[in-house]
């Protein structure tokens, strides 16, 4: 169980399993969050598109009435970009979030952006709940390969170990001297 061959093969096959776990952990949660946030930003676009059809009225409470409905942070931006009403928001709001922005179509505001915004705290949650769960399935894995891999070459390095003590201890073959 000492021998270099065992130590290589050991360590090579370990190394090996682990990167590939690792690769696939990184592929696995950078698919998921990038999925969740195209998804979500869709789902933005498309509420900031129908809240933007509505007739507008008294711009400050159907900003409150809109982010209620939407579930959102909701902004209604005049021409210039400032803002005219601001609802839904929350503390820590502006420290990561998604928006979405589109034109309004009422012609009394011609020029006006409404602007849907959520942040992204339960996104980050639920994927830094997926790399946790991940990784634990990874080092259960890593665990088992350890155990697999060390019973295999201890096998397969005794049967090597066998066969070395074999020919070392054949006679030479050379021809005595006459």
């Amino acid at each position: 169980m000492r021998s270099r061959i065992f130590r290589r093969y050991f360590w090579s096959a370990l190394l090996l399993f682990t990167l590939s776990l690792l690769a696939v952990d990184l592929y696995v949660v950078h698919f998921y969050g990038g999925s969740r946030v195209d998804r979500l930003n869709t789902q933005l676009k498309l509420q900031a598109r129908i809240l933007a059809g509505e007739p507008i009225g008294t711009v400050s409470p159907w900003a409150k009435s809109a982010s209620v409905r939407a579930g959102t942070r909701v902004q209604v931006l005049n021409a210039q970009g400032g803002v005219e009403a601001d609802a839904g928001a929350t503390p820590g709001d502006d420290i990561e979030t998604l928006a979405a922005s589109v034109p309004l179509s009422d012609p009394d505001r011609a020029g006006w952006t409404l602007r849907l915004s959520t942040p992204l705290t339960e996104l980050n949650k639920n994927v830094n709940e997926l790399r946790l769960w991940l990784a634990g399935i990874t080092m259960f894995s890593i665990a088992l390969a350890l155990g697999l891999t060390y019973l295999f070459m201890r096998s397969f390095s005794g049967r090597m170990q066998r066969l070395r003590t074999y020919i070392e201890g054949l006679p030479d073959a050379s021809l005595p001297d006459e």
